[in-house]
């Protein structure tokens, strides 16, 4: 299950940032993943997601020419603002402070 996750993760973790994705597509309830999840890497289901979400975040500030607006666009968060608060929880810096600093 754990490794369905990930190739779930893989294919889909740029647009779906929620846990019910995930347990739908692998006909799970929440608290059994998230056990999985945590059992199998030690850390949750929302870490992972998180995690994946900021590594491709990261990848598109760093190489390409895109507007952060773009980025967060492409990675589906309803608003460029909501993506720099996102990033910044997640990172402590917001997008701009990333590009610049790479």
């Amino acid at each position: 299950m754990f490794a369905q996750f990930l190739a779930l993760l893989r294919e889909y973790g740029m647009t779906h940032r929620g846990i019910a994705f995930y347990t739908e597509r692998l006909a799970l309830t929440p608290n059994h993943l998230s056990a999985v999840v945590r059992q199998q890497s030690g850390i949750s289901v929302m870490d992972w997601i998180n995690r994946t979400t900021v590594m491709e975040a990261k990848i598109l500030l760093k190489h390409s020419t895109l507007m952060v607006y773009e980025i967060a666009d492409r990675l589906c968060f309803s608003e460029p603002t909501a993506f720099n608060r996102y990033l910044k929880k997640q990172t402590g810096i917001t997008p701009l402070e990333y590009r610049e600093n790479q």
